[in-house]
């Protein structure tokens, strides 16, 4: 009796919430749900991410159709099924493709790239993590051109093609330090302090 108490417990404010706020209030709800859940009960993300998934087809809003089938992609790369996470990542991006929303494209070839990584396909997350980087240069995303840069420099590691990830290291390092994100200063200053990969 206590797992349907508990998840009566979790649907009954959302069912509140859903009452009396407008359509677009009760979609960000969602959304802000699922990542809240995301980060703390995995499994019961996953009623917010497709209750958003429902009302953003509901309503043809394209922009958080491709937000939820990302989320919903990341859903299932923290419970590790990858395949269905590259699923949903490729449904964001026809969905993005569809809205002419390039903007949102260099974070999602860094999420596949990751995926990629984790299946063992290094060179492909090379290439994703590369065109991440092409269209993040493009809108000025220094935080996102850092980080790309500095995933492709541990693959390159974990190659050892270690003249490559240094020279991604280093171009990483030089978004870093230019970067607003007190998480990436600290991680130049981490990086200015480490020892050389050689060494």
């Amino acid at each position: 009796m206590k797992p349907l108490f508990r998840f009566l417990f979790f649907l009954f404010p959302i069912w509140l919430i859903g009452q009396s706020l407008d359509n677009d209030q009760q979609l960000e709800s969602y959304f802000e749900c699922g990542n809240r859940k995301l980060n703390q009960q995995i499994d019961s993300a996953i009623y917010c991410i497709d209750q958003a998934i429902d009302l953003s087809n509901e309503l043809k809003r394209k922009d958080k159709l491709a937000e939820a089938f990302e989320l919903k992609g990341l859903w299932y790369y923290k419970r590790s099924n990858y395949d269905s996470s590259i699923l949903y990542y490729d449904l964001a991006f026809k969905t993005i493709e569809a809205a002419d929303l390039e903007n949102k494209l260099p974070n999602l070839f860094a999420s596949k790239a990751l995926v990629l990584e984790k299946k063992g396909l290094t060179e492909e997350a090379i290439e994703y993590f590369q065109k991440s980087i092409s269209l993040a240069e493009k809108f000025n995303d220094i935080d996102q051109i850092a980080r790309s840069n500095s995933n492709i420099a541990n693959l390159y590691m974990r190659l050892k093609v270690y003249e490559e990830a240094i020279k991604r290291y280093k171009k990483s390092l030089d978004y870093f330090t230019n970067s607003e994100s007190a998480e990436l200063s600290d991680i130049a200053c981490l990086l200015y302090t480490s020892p050389s990969p050689r060494d």
